[in-house]
């Protein structure tokens, strides 16, 4: 029983060891496609296999006869006729028949496959550093654009705070609203406009800020390109102060405010 067992293991062994499997150079296979590379892989091992045994003819030919080739590549006979047939062409593979009964014998020149392999391995380099260079560059190109970007926000919205009073300039909801009301402009593709600023600031110079921040809020939620103070609920059409100091509105206007609307 355990001399069973024993035969199983080493069995085992032999059927699952490195050398049970064909290793197939990626590079080889963008050249030459799956059926190509498996055979012409089947053929470096079987000559690996001669040169470690000192057994090549003229030290350089080795044969493997078509019926072990079809069991280890799973190609067809007439799928190994055509392999042969390309890397003949490609001066890769030399065959010749020698002996008696006559084999087929190969030989392969490993430097006429390396300046193949080498020059397709070069082009997937040189393709791959082109592919860095070009996503570094959209990298830097976006940053670049999201910095500029980021910049003429903090320039509209800078010049459209200061058409309002100095606490509300300071008034942190404020700021953060008018903000959001810059970029729901250009992503409507309707950046404000100096002479729009003007109006809005003009509008606002009649009710608490709290009603702005909820008309402004209001509006990105619904759309809306516009802000309309008047439509919000609480406010009140008697009362003009500043909500920030409690001042008359008449001292809140500016001289460019005056423009219908």
């Amino acid at each position: 029983m355990k001399r069973t067992n024993l035969y199983k293991e080493d069995y085992a062994l032999e059927i699952f060891s490195s050398q049970s499997f064909l290793t197939i150079n990626k590079s080889l296979l963008k050249h030459y496609g799956p059926d190509i590379s498996i055979f012409l892989s089947s053929l470096i091992d079987k000559y690996k296999f001669f040169l470690n045994r000192d057994d090549l003819k003229d030290g350089e030919w080795f044969y493997l006869i078509h019926k072990i080739q079809i069991e280890q590549t799973g190609l067809t006979l007439k799928k190994i006729r055509t392999c042969k047939n390309i890397l003949v062409e490609d001066n890769i593979l030399k065959i010749s028949r020698f002996g008696i009964p006559s084999k087929e014998w190969y030989k392969l020149d490993l430097v006429k496959l390396l300046s193949i392999v080498g020059s397709t391995t070069k082009r997937l380099a040189r393709s791959k550093q082109a592919q860095l260079a070009r996503s570094k560059q959209a990298r830097l190109y976006n940053k670049t654009k999201f910095i500029k970007k980021e910049k003429i926000i903090k320039k509209d919205k800078k010049e459209f705070l200061s058409y309002f009073p100095v606490k509300w300039q300071n008034n942190a909801p404020f700021q953060f609203a008018i903000d959001e009301f810059i970029n729901h402009r250009k992503e409507k593709k309707k950046p404000l406009t100096k002479a729009a600023c003007i109006r809005i600031a003009n509008k606002f110079s009649k009710y608490d800020i709290s009603i702005c921040i909820d008309a402004i809020y209001r509006s990105i939620e619904s759309g809306w390109t516009g802000v309309f103070p008047e439509a919000e609920k609480n406010y009140s059409k008697e009362k003009f102060y500043n909500n920030a100091d409690n001042e008359p509105a008449s001292d809140f206007l500016h001289p460019d405010w005056k423009i219908d609307d």
